[in-house]
């Protein structure tokens, strides 16, 4: 039973996919959609690129005396490897229903930019203040995967009470 009026659902159609969420109605445009899918494309291109980057020419620019040179190397590639695996995660949210795949997508894509972004950032100029935006990158992340396991625990909960309903008729 559908608690949206006819003007919300007709401007949902409109804008392209209404789902219920907390009661009420989420509009996302399928732009949104494709875009974060352009997004998760355009960052794995990246960061397969920083991964190549890390292996092939990072001891170069850092200099051959440079007193961190191991620590650094595993910070960049920590960088590189959780962006190419947020990447692909961006990329899965589309099969998701807007309401849950567009909060995850953002959430993988500011990880993304905010732990990644300021690990390569940290590495390149050795200033500490990019450390500090680390750890809400990876709240972002924890966010854009808490938001697909809200998805799945509340569709499972729907399909085993659609199941009761069915085995009690």
């Amino acid at each position: 039973m559908s608690r949206a009026s006819p003007a919300a659902k007709a401007l949902a159609t409109t804008l392209g996919t209404a789902t219920a969420a907390a009661g009420s109605y989420l509009l996302y445009s399928t732009a949104t959609t494709i875009t974060l899918q352009r997004a998760g494309g355009i960052s794995g291109l990246v960061g397969v690129g920083c991964g190549a980057f890390g292996f092939h020419g990072l001891k170069r620019v850092l200099g051959p005396g440079h007193p961190n040179m191991q620590q650094m190397m595993q910070f960049w590639n920590i960088g590189a490897n959780y962006q190419l695996l947020h990447s692909a995660a961006l990329l899965g949210t589309a099969a998701l229903p807007a309401a849950s795949g567009v909060p995850a997508g953002l959430g993988f894509l500011g990880g993304v930019v905010l732990f990644s972004g300021s690990i390569y950032m940290y590495v390149l100029s050795g200033r500490k203040a990019f450390q500090y935006m680390t750890p809400f990158g990876g709240l972002s992340f924890m966010a854009g995967w808490a938001a697909i396991a809200v998805y799945h625990l509340s569709s499972s909960l729907k399909r085993q009470q659609a199941f009761e309903v069915q085995v009690e008729r």
